[in-house]
């Protein structure tokens, strides 16, 4: 620093000197102090000799305007000349940093360098998060553990993350899951990997499958057994799980004959009958595989026994008259032939029974009846119209 040559020496019994620009040094009672001016340059200093009895010293700086060209250095070495001195007290009222990158000062939102200046921040270690004596409101200094991570609290939370305390409980309104393979979401439809990742469900044993409190339409766990298989209900309808076996049904038609008038080979007896419900659905399936006959006026004639899916629309099947099937091929099912050997008598009841005939037959799609023709092929006289029985066993897929 600059110091003019001629140093005036002022001794003062006031508490203030004057400098001509105005600003003040103020400095203890009867200290004297040197002061050096020359238009940009200030010092201030204590010659060592006339300290006796000093114990503060203050320089106020508060309003002072430094004039044009005056060098930080120079305020810098003016301030220390004060501090310099034994027990002395700076007070500065403002201090405006620079924002380069060598200065401590920095702007908001500007862009970081690589070189700037600043300031670090000190931490007190405390291994176990004491108690501070501090009151609500004053300043404390930063913490951290022993290893320097600094502690951090959610009052919201109040949460233990390590160790024991009590548990984390968050309340969440929604969550999107990712749909990758290692997210727990996924997307209908998406392919499966290997090694997805997923969320096990979780099931209740039930052994007996007992009733539960849940209305129609709440949220309700599965269900298992006592061995862990998952309770599961059909409604009732047609839907099969797999076919191991079929219904079985045995239907009885009687035949309607002519009384007392002789056949003749080639007739139909009792028109076109009807085997009412032998599908189990509407368009079903069956096996035709009994067919017994109960024959009251013991004729025993031998019969063919013609299937159909509708009554025949084309051909004729008038009872006491010739059976002509001639046009109903797309309707026809098949036949079975009953010979005079299939009958046996006893008392005067003749009867058939053949069995596993194994014919496939099926109603029409909006209909569960089988329908017959039977074409005698002897001349057989019978005296009742309704001793004549046949029964059919089917079954039903």
């Amino acid at each position: 620093m600059a110091i003019n040559k001629s140093i005036i020496g002022v001794t003062d019994t006031g508490a203030t000197i004057t400098i001509d620009d105005g600003n003040s040094v103020e400095s203890p009672a009867k200290t004297a102090v040197k002061v050096s001016y020359t238009g940009d340059d200030v010092s201030l200093t204590f010659p060592a000799t006339d300290q006796t009895g000093l114990t503060t010293w203050t320089a106020n700086f508060a309003n002072y305007t430094a004039p044009t060209g005056v060098s930080a250095a120079a305020v810098a070495s003016a301030i220390e000349a004060f501090m310099d001195t034994a027990s002395s007290t700076v007070t500065v009222s403002e201090v405006t940093p620079g924002t380069d990158a060598d200065n401590l000062g920095k702007v908001v939102g500007a862009v970081a360098g690589a070189t700037d200046v600043g300031v670090a921040t000190l931490a007190i270690r405390d291994d176990v998060l004491t108690t501070l004596g501090d009151a609500d409101g004053d300043y404390v200094q930063l913490r951290t553990t022993s290893t320097g991570a600094q502690w951090t609290r959610d009052t919201v939370l109040n949460a233990v993350l390590q160790g024991t305390g009590t548990e984390l409980r968050v309340d969440v309104l929604s969550v999107v899951p990712g749909t990758g393979a290692s997210s727990l979401g996924k997307a209908v439809d998406s392919a499966a990997g290997a090694t997805d990742t997923g969320v096990m469900g979780l099931s209740v044993v039930d052994a007996v499958l007992s009733a539960i409190t849940p209305v129609d339409g709440d949220y309700a766990p599965t269900r298992v057994n006592a061995s862990g298989a998952l309770w599961t209900t059909i409604s009732a309808g047609e839907d099969h799980m797999g076919s191991t076996g079929g219904n079985s049904a045995k239907l009885a038609s009687i035949i309607t004959t002519t009384n007392g008038t002789a056949y003749t080979s080639g007739d139909n007896i009792g028109g076109v009958n009807t085997i009412s419900n032998a599908s189990r659905v509407n368009g079903g399936t069956e096996i035709l595989m009994d067919i017994d006959i109960w024959d009251t006026d013991n004729q025993s004639a031998p019969l063919t026994i013609d299937y159909w899916s509708v009554t025949p629309p084309n051909g004729t099947y008038t009872n006491d008259a010739a059976q002509v099937i001639a046009g109903d091929e797309a309707v026809w099912l098949g036949r079975v032939n009953i010979v005079a050997g299939d009958y046996e008598t006893t008392g005067a009841v003749a009867t058939v029974s053949l069995k596993n005939q194994g014919l496939v037959v099926n109603s029409a799609s909006a209909s569960t009846d089988i329908f017959f023709t039977i074409k005698v092929t002897a001349a057989p006289t019978y005296t009742s119209t309704s001793g004549f029985t046949v029964y059919h066993g089917f079954l039903q897929d």
